[in-house]
């Protein structure tokens, strides 16, 4: 019997909506399933191959799909892995998707039913504070705060506290949030920051930046101009990494992004702009700056000096520790390969 992790094989056909698709919409998941797969090396267990034999190969399961709850919203499919698999479903980094921190975020009954099911198989390991007070507002007890496994494999702590020599002209990498809605005044300063100095721009989804988020028609072919020449998108992480090594620091409001330069050893500044980044960045004690604060007028080795991992340093054995102490209590610890 083996540990599984829920999760596609990328689809590499040449097809960029396909393999975008098949990564969870989000390139950003590729730190996420990589880290888990270099800690367990689980069998990879395909959406499609959600079947009953499954409960006969995999001792435990492993599930990333719950780090985006909506408000009111059900995950009919989870119902049906459920049913499905019969084994311990062991749910990663759970979390809310909210704008901020509202008090009365509500769940579907459905979602709470499901959590609640795989309540009584396992412990539920959630993203932070918030996601933890909300679901134990709705009863869901069993559950643990773990932040992100992508946090876990492949960092340094020590190298990210030394310090390097960096100038308003030092290339940098960046990063920025989905283009789905009309820029506000600091979300463009950022955007123009970046296309000035040509940062190397790491994008994760397949939404396009258009003219109506622009609302400006110069603007719109500055920043397009600047995004065709010097947008990178990967779809594996080894490719990420070693395109993004070469710089000294890296800024956006990705977390997944950022969290890829960490594993370079480079400082990333986490931009924040809603719940989920925020409430990750609080649990690491990572360095962030609200993206609605952001200064066109400071210069780059402002904002590096404002990567300060000091306190992530801190605070991240413990954090570790806390995980393998959620793995332990999950009997998935005897699972894993980094000692």
């Amino acid at each position: 019997m083996k540990i599984g992790l829920l999760r596609n094989n990328p689809c590499y056909n040449g097809n960029y909506n396909h393999t975008i698709n098949s990564l969870g919409l989000n390139t950003g998941n590729l730190a996420f399933w990589s880290a888990l797969e270099t800690i367990f090396n689980p069998e990879r267990v395909e959406y499609k191959d959600v079947h009953p034999d499954l409960n006969e190969r995999i001792d435990k399961l492993i599930i990333t799909d719950l780090i985006w709850l909506r408000e009111k919203t059900d995950v009919p499919y989870m119902q049906k892995l459920l049913e499905t698999y019969k084994g311990a479903i062991v749910p990663m980094s759970v979390g809310l998707q909210c704008g901020s921190f509202k008090n009365d975020f509500v769940l579907s009954n459905q979602t709470v039913s499901i959590l609640k099911q795989i309540e009584e198989r396992s412990i539920i390991g959630v993203r932070g504070l918030y996601t933890a007070d909300i679901l134990n507002k709705h009863g869901i007890k069993n559950i643990m705060v773990i932040g992100c496994p992508s946090m876990y494999q492949g960092i340094d702590p020590d190298k990210l506290t030394m310090r390097k020599s960096v100038t308003d002209r030092t290339p940098f990498v960046s990063n920025f949030k989905t283009f789905y809605s009309p820029l506000t005044e600091k979300e463009k300063h950022f955007l123009s920051y970046c296309a000035d100095r040509k940062s190397f721009f790491v994008e994760q989804t397949n939404k396009p930046f258009t003219e109506e988020q622009a609302n400006d028609k110069n603007y719109f072919i500055y920043i397009t101009k600047w995004l065709n020449d010097n947008s990178h998108i990967f779809y594996n992480i080894e490719d990420w990494k070693s395109n993004t090594e070469r710089y000294s620091f890296c800024m956006g409001a990705r977390f997944h992004g950022n969290v890829v330069s960490l594993k370079n050893g480079t400082p990333s500044l986490f931009l924040t702009c809603d719940s989920r980044t925020k409430e990750l960045t609080d649990f690491f004690g990572l360095p962030t700056l609200e993206l609605n604060s952001f200064d066109k007028t400071k210069s780059l080795e402002y904002y590096y000096e404002l990567a300060d991992y000091t306190a992530f340093k801190k605070k991240y054995s413990i954090n570790v520790d806390t995980f393998l102490d959620f793995l332990k209590r999950n009997d998935i610890l005897r699972y894993v390969l980094l000692k």
